[in-house]
């Protein structure tokens, strides 16, 4: 097998009884990122700092940003093939979040605790030194490599829990991800929100 498979399709050689221990440890490794960083998902691929989340707020916004997306995947992913398993789906959705953790967490050590009082409270970071710069660029480009990365085990994931082939079957996987990201942003995150 090549060593691209085990890269970007962890699924494909990865065997089946390991794959949904993994995933459940992936969605319980974000709640507590999210919890000792100080950060809860707004968005499906966006997070925000808040000055002291409580941890059920963390834990529903990240239950809601893994089951509706992974969701509506599964059934986009019935439209084409009967044999789509939710399971299979949920495990490619939560493979594709790995990068964006190490993103989130690469985040909190890059910026400094002022920085991140300033996101917190939805001030934009003041740049008085070139650090300061620095560090948010290497944090953007990385980030951005961190998305690139997600997505494309995303895609593959996909590919192989619903067997897609046709481009058809991926722009079905592009409007499911995008109906989850504005249902998950203009009606879950601010509903949960205004209880905590």
């Amino acid at each position: 097998m090549a060593a691209r498979n085990y890269l970007f399709n962890p699924l494909q050689w990865l065997p089946d009884r390991f794959q949904s221990p993994i995933s459940l440890l992936i969605m319980i490794f974000a709640w507590l990122i999210g919890y000792g960083l100080g950060s809860v998902q707004d968005g499906i691929y966006h997070v925000t700092f808040l000055k002291q989340p409580s941890a059920l707020l963390v834990e529903l916004l990240v239950i809601a940003a893994f089951y509706l997306p992974v969701f509506l995947l599964y059934i986009t992913g019935k439209l084409f093939n009967k044999k789509t398993r939710f399971s299979d789906v949920w495990n490619g959705f939560a493979f594709s979040m790995v990068p964006l953790l190490l993103a989130n967490i690469l985040s909190f050590f890059l910026l400094k605790n002022e920085d991140l009082a300033q996101l917190s409270a939805g001030e934009l970071v003041q740049a008085g030194n070139s650090g300061t710069m620095l560090r948010m660029v290497v944090l953007g480009v990385v980030g951005l490599g961190c998305l690139i990365y997600s997505f494309l085990l995303l895609v593959n994931g996909y590919k192989t829990a619903t067997n897609a082939k046709k481009a058809l079957h991926y722009g079905w996987m592009v409007l499911a991800i995008i109906v989850a990201e504005l249902l998950y942003r203009s009606f879950i995150y601010p509903y949960l929100i205004q209880f905590f």
